[in-house]
């Protein structure tokens, strides 16, 4: 029992920080996610509940209307470009 606590430990350790190797790192030339944040509040999206840089684009889970979405956002305009319900 011990040896399973200890390879389970083992193991969650390294899967944990995987979620964070997928988000890229946003160029220099790009909306920061301050602004990104703030542009859509402003749009009516609040709360947000997290927004990454990945595959070039800004990645956002927000609420609009009390239901929960899923936004792809252009980094250089701030244009939200795909805009769907999250399950």
């Amino acid at each position: 029992m011990k040896t399973i606590c200890i390879a389970l430990i083992m193991s969650l350790s390294i899967i944990a920080p995987l979620p964070m190797l997928a988000a890229d790192k946003p160029p220099p030339d790009v909306m920061v996610m301050s602004e990104i944040a703030l542009s859509l509040e402003k749009q009516g999206y609040t709360p947000i509940a997290e927004i990454e840089f990945d595959d070039g684009m800004w990645k956002v889970d927000a609420y609009k209307d009390g239901q929960r979405r899923d936004l792809k956002v252009d980094p250089r305009s701030g244009q939200i470009v795909s805009d769907k319900p999250k399950d």
